[in-house]
């Protein structure tokens, strides 16, 4: 069976995705097996984007690696929406209707100040790019307060 390059450069996406699961051992800190759901996958994507970008928006030299790096947490961001925080499945199903939708309402938020990110890096205002950053990590910081169980 012969397989495409492209197909091949997915795959070693998928790799790279897996690896910090596959470091871990599949375990969490208290040594539990723990899945890695949809979700998960993509909040590990904006994290690992998020730090790089920390870095990267105080150089306007870097600003298109900012911007690349910005299109892959958006892309994540966009996958996160439709997924539904684990914890929603331990509420009563009466109130886990407005708890995935203010989730949603969240992302969506997160997903606004992104779009400021991105106009600030695409005009050269790298001073307006690290306020809006810092209301990003406000606005990551509230919502894993509220949506996460850690």
């Amino acid at each position: 069976m012969r397989i495409r390059h492209h197909h091949w450069l997915g795959l070693f996406g998928l790799l790279l995705l897996a690896l910090p699961l596959l470091a871990a051992g599949g375990q969490d800190p208290s040594g539990h097996e723990e899945e890695e759901t949809p979700l998960a996958r993509q909040m590990h994507v904006m994290e690992e984007g998020l730090k790089f970008l920390r870095r990267s928006i105080r150089d306007p030299e870097r600003n298109q690696e900012s911007l690349a790096a910005l299109l892959r947490v958006q892309a994540a961001a966009q996958a996160a929406k439709t997924e539904a925080p684990r914890m929603a499945a331990g509420l009563a199903e009466a109130e886990r209707p407005a708890f995935v939708l203010a989730y949603r309402r969240g992302i969506i938020g997160v997903q606004r100040a992104f779009l400021d990110l991105e106009e600030a890096l695409l005009t050269g205002d790298n001073d307006h790019a690290r306020e809006v950053f810092a209301r990003i990590r406000d606005l990551a910081e509230s919502g894993h307060e509220r949506f996460t169980e850690e």
